[in-house]
C-alpha cells in the first residue's frame, strides 16, 4: 500500500510539474507576444526620447494602450519616472509627451522664487512661439507653414502653472482654422524649454466649404437654442440669463453634438443633460464641415460665478443645422 501511495504521490507531483511549465510557457508565449507588438512604437518613443537626451529602458518602462483626444484616438503610451511619450497606434508617430524631470525642476525655481506672487517672464511672446515651433521641426519634423499659432496664455496665477506659456497652434484650410487638427505645447519661461506637448490629428476628408446661411441668420438660429436651454437651467433652480454674443467664428470642425428641435428631444436633455444627450445625436456622415461657433455671455446671480462665457452654439455654415453645442466654450 506504501508502495503504490507513493507512486501516485510521484505521477501526482510530476503532472503538477508538467501542467506548472505549460502554464508558464504559455504566460512568458503572451508576454514575448505583446511585447513584439508594442515594438515598432517603443523604437518610435527610444527615437524620440534619444532626441531629448533621455534612454528609455525596457525593463523600468511601463506601457499602457489607451484611448485618448489626442493623436487619430488610440494611442501607445510608455512611461517611465523621468518621461511620458505617447505613441498614435495608427500613424506611428509621437502625439503627446510630458518632461516629469523638467517639470519638477521648473516648480522648484518658481516656488523658490515667489511661492505666493506671479513670477516675472523672462520670454517675450514671440520667443516662446519661435521655442515651440523649433520643437515642432526638429522633434517631430513636421512642417507647420499651414499651421496658425494662438496663445492661450501666460499662465502665471496659481502656484502649479506660474511661468508657463500654453501654445496652440492650429492648421488651417483654405483661410479657415481646423478646429480638431492642432499642436499644444507648454513652454516653462525659467527653463525656456518645451515641458510638454500634445498633437491632434484629423484624418478625415473635409466637406466642400459652402455657405448659404448668413452670420444674422445663424446667430438667430444659436439664440433660439439658448434661450429653450437657459429656461432648462432656470427651472432647475440655476438662474441664468442669457447674453449678449461674445464671439463669432466660422471655422472647420466635426460636429460635437446635435441639439433637439423638438419637444421630446428637450424633455431628454432636461433628464441626462446635454452631454449625455448629444453623444448620440451626432449626425452622419460625421465629416469636418465649414461651422459658425457662437458664443454667448452668461449673465448669473452667483456671488461665485466666474465664468464670463456662457453655452456656445454650433451651426453649420450650409445647411443651418445646429452640429454642435456646449455648456461652456
Amino acid at each position: 500500500m506504501k508502495f503504490k501511495t507513493t507512486i501516485k504521490i510521484e505521477l501526482g507531483f510530476r503532472v503538477f510539474i508538467v501542467w506548472l511549465l505549460m502554464f508558464l510557457n504559455t504566460v512568458f508565449s503572451q508576454v514575448n507576444e505583446i511585447e513584439s507588438k508594442y515594438t515598432k512604437y517603443f523604437k518610435t518613443a527610444e527615437e524620440f526620447a534619444k532626441k531629448l537626451g533621455f534612454k528609455l529602458d525596457k525593463s523600468k518602462i511601463k506601457i499602457f494602450i489607451q484611448k485618448d483626444s489626442i493623436g487619430t484616438g488610440t494611442v501607445i503610451r510608455f512611461k517611465n519616472k523621468e518621461v511620458s511619450i505617447r505613441v498614435d497606434k495608427q500613424l506611428n508617430k509621437v502625439v503627446g509627451y510630458f518632461n516629469y524631470k523638467a517639470s519638477h525642476t521648473h516648480d522648484k525655481i518658481v516656488e523658490n522664487n515667489n511661492p505666493d506672487k506671479r513670477i516675472k517672464l523672462n520670454l517675450t511672446k514671440e520667443e516662446a512661439v519661435n521655442i515651440a515651433k523649433k520643437f515642432i521641426k526638429e522633434m517631430l519634423d513636421v512642417n507647420i507653414s499651414h499651421y496658425s499659432p494662438k496663445i492661450l496664455f501666460p499662465r502665471v496665477v496659481n502656484t502649479s502653472s506660474k511661468g508657463e506659456w500654453w501654445i496652440t497652434f492650429y492648421k488651417t484650410y483654405k483661410g479657415f482654422i481646423l478646429k480638431n487638427c492642432w499642436f499644444n505645447l507648454c513652454i516653462s519661461d525659467p527653463l525656456k524649454k518645451v515641458i510638454g506637448f500634445a498633437r491632434k490629428v484629423s484624418r478625415e476628408r473635409i466637406s466642400p466649404l459652402k455657405i448659404k446661411i448668413s452670420e444674422e441668420e445663424a446667430i438667430k438660429k444659436a439664440r433660439e437654442v439658448a434661450i429653450i436651454y437657459y429656461n432648462l437651467c432656470r427651472k432647475h433652480g440655476e438662474f441664468r440669463e442669457l447674453g449678449k454674443v461674445f464671439s463669432v467664428k466660422k471655422v472647420i470642425a466635426i460636429p460635437s453634438s446635435i441639439l433637439p428641435t423638438s419637444k421630446k428631444g428637450w424633455k431628454e436633455i432636461e433628464k441626462r443633460g446635454i452631454r449625455a444627450y448629444s453623444k448620440e445625436k451626432i449626425p452622419e456622415p460625421n465629416k469636418p464641415r465649414l461651422v459658425y461657433i457662437i458664443i454667448f455671455e452668461r449673465i448669473s446671480r452667483s456671488l461665485y460665478e466666474f465664468n464670463p462665457y456662457g453655452i456656445q452654439i454650433w451651426i453649420d455654415a450650409k445647411t443651418g443645422e445646429v452640429v454642435g453645442g456646449d455648456e461652456y466654450p
